[in-house]
């Protein structure tokens, strides 16, 4: 009789704690989880819990839950684990996770970034904020970038365009090429401060803008550089006055030869004001370039420097050219329109304007109409070709 009512008696208490814990909420099935960060989007929402867990609900058909969803999500779903930081915008998400790795999922038409899945877009983030049309990072070493819709001067880097990758943003410094309150310091810093930065060295090498150049003077204060290779991509470019590497400022003085050589896509070429020689070859080949602005600093045109450039019609030779290459100008069948605006012209190289136009015109300033008549006389151009003032 003992034995059975001590069975008994167990059994009611295992069915007092069942009901007790029915009654609390403190079942078998899953446990609460503990947010400790939280992000809202425009239409969908999104958190961490404590064990790293990224949690979303809400909009997700423009892929802002980056798992292929067709539908909105009433209720928190699991996406990922490890992750430590997250941010939202109008219809994408990013996160950080815990190996520092920066991914995004999501729309944003501005750049045409659409992406149903997740995708990495840079390594090493500390932080990571998103807008409503752009988007802004810090890396671990305190570097900063932004990407995204940029008509409304909203990514800081001076262009007014959309792009796509993310660009460095450097605070406190001023960002080369840029107009109007652009120009000016931004807040946080000194312009051309280096911070104990490393000066580079005569000869290094460098990128800027996607463009690379090599340092020609190395100086804290009065350092030059040259263009050595342009971005075979671009339908435009525009090479700046200045460029800047680890905080210090360089002074583009030189397209290096063969920079933009055989550059088939390249339509316009812009050259800032530093710039005072161009190198053979060039724009060699550039077959599809139309517009080419000189400018008044430029006093030499190397050999070859637009040979082939086919498409070339008009063009303005700046008033302190000295030397303009043999074949400089070999080949450009379209160029009809020849402006000198030098007085200083000494050299003119063999053949400089073989092949353009037959009915070019070379326009000269009046005071140099004989003399540059005899200069540029048998530069290999048609007979039919007028040189008058």
């Amino acid at each position: 009789m003992r034995v059975k009512k001590r069975i008994g008696l167990l059994a009611g208490t295992a069915v007092f704690f069942l009901l007790a814990g029915l009654l609390t909420g403190e079942t078998a099935q899953a446990a609460e989880k503990r947010v400790v960060k939280v992000a809202l989007g425009d239409t969908h929402s999104a958190a961490i819990t404590e064990d790293g867990s990224l949690w979303m609900w809400g909009h997700g058909t423009d892929g802002e839950m980056g798992n292929n969803n067709s539908s909105n999500i009433s209720n928190p779903v699991e996406i990922m684990k490890g992750v430590s930081q997250l941010s939202l915008g109008t219809w994408e998400s990013a996160v950080i996770k815990n190996d520092g790795s920066l991914w995004m999922s999501g729309n944003n038409t501005f750049i045409s970034f659409r992406e149903k899945t997740w995708k990495k877009i840079a390594a090493g983030v500390k932080l990571v904020e998103l807008g409503s049309t752009h988007a802004a990072m810090i890396k671990n070493d305190k570097s900063f970038y932004t990407w995204g819709g940029g008509w409304k001067g909203q990514l800081g880097d001076g262009s007014g365009k959309n792009i796509k990758s993310p660009v460095r943003i450097r605070i406190g410094e001023t960002n080369p090429g840029t107009t109007g309150s652009g120009s000016k310091p931004y807040i946080g810093g000194i312009p051309g401060q280096n911070n104990g930065s490393k000066l580079p060295k005569k000869n290094s090498t460098f990128k800027y803008q996607n463009m690379t150049y090599k340092v020609t003077k190395s100086d804290a204060k009065k350092g030059t550089a040259a263009l050595v290779k342009g971005d075979s991509k671009k339908t435009a470019a525009s090479v700046p006055a200045v460029v800047k590497k680890n905080g210090y400022t360089f002074k583009v003085t030189q397209i290096s030869g063969k920079a933009f050589y055989k550059y088939t896509k390249l339509k316009k070429i812009t050259l800032g004001k530093n710039i005072t020689s161009i190198g053979a070859k060039a724009f060699m080949g550039c077959t599809s370039l139309q517009a080419v602005s000189l400018d008044q600093g430029l006093i030499t045109i190397g050999d070859a420097a637009f040979g082939g450039c086919k498409r070339l019609k008009k063009l303005v030779v700046p008033a302190k050219v000295k030397t303009i290459g043999k074949e400089a100008f070999a080949k450009c069948s379209s160029l009809k329109t020849i402006q000198i605006k030098s007085t200083v012209l000494k050299k003119v190289g063999k053949k400089a304007f073989s092949g353009i136009h037959k009915k070019a015109v070379i326009k000269v300033p009046s005071k140099k109409l004989k003399a540059y008549q005899k200069l540029l006389k048998k530069k290999g151009q048609a007979s039919t070709v007028k040189i008058k003032r």
